[in-house]
């Protein structure tokens, strides 16, 4: 893979992740998601936000809705005795009855030295399904989900994915603790 040639992901439209920064102008009614990750003592934090630029349809403001609630219902689930396929299946379940689809090759990881660490925690599942969640591990837990078909297609770049047929996307993350008290978000601002 090539070196990422921005400081953040910019990713705009049917853009679902990683997208390079660059000098275009957005225009009212597109959707940007902007996805950073901090290093901070040797630590790593990933967090990811979709915003509407202006006013957007119907169809947009319900995929940024339901994209960031199935994040916040993914995080609740994280708690000591619960299992990686109990996440992605809430996510799955809650886009779904939406009207959208979760990007099935992209999705949440485990963070701490490393910024992509294992273990994998895709946005679909089975529940009681997977690694048992245990106090003091650390996710990055993340909702990609599409308005439209969730193929996708690698640019030259070597970063820059796209959904395949241009349908727009929306992307929520968070990079969370999991506390015997229950989870604790580490990216709230």
């Amino acid at each position: 893979m090539p070196p990422f040639l921005g400081s953040i992901c910019a990713s705009v439209n049917q853009v679902v992740v990683r997208g390079i920064p660059g000098a275009d102008t957005l225009a009212a009614g597109e959707v940007i998601t902007i996805d950073c990750w901090v290093l901070l003592d040797g630590w790593h934090t990933d967090l990811a936000v979709t915003m509407a630029v202006g006013s957007v349809d119907v169809r947009l403001s319900g995929l940024l809705q339901a994209t960031k609630s199935a994040l916040a219902e993914a995080v609740s689930t994280l708690r000591p005795g619960n299992q990686l396929g109990d996440i992605g299946v809430i996510v799955q379940e809650a886009v779904a009855g939406a009207g959208f689809a979760v990007i099935p090759e992209l999705g949440d990881h485990g963070s701490c030295r490393a910024i992509w660490a294992e273990p994998q925690v895709r946005n679909y599942g089975q529940r009681g399904q997977g690694l048992e969640l245990v106090a003091e591990m650390v996710l990055a837990i993340e909702s990609i989900v599409s308005a439209g078909r969730t193929e996708l297609r690698l640019d030259q770049d070597g970063w820059t994915f796209r959904t395949a047929d241009g349908s727009a996307t929306a992307h929520f993350e968070h990079t969370i603790a999991i506390t015997d008290d229950g989870p604790l978000m580490l990216t709230a601002g």
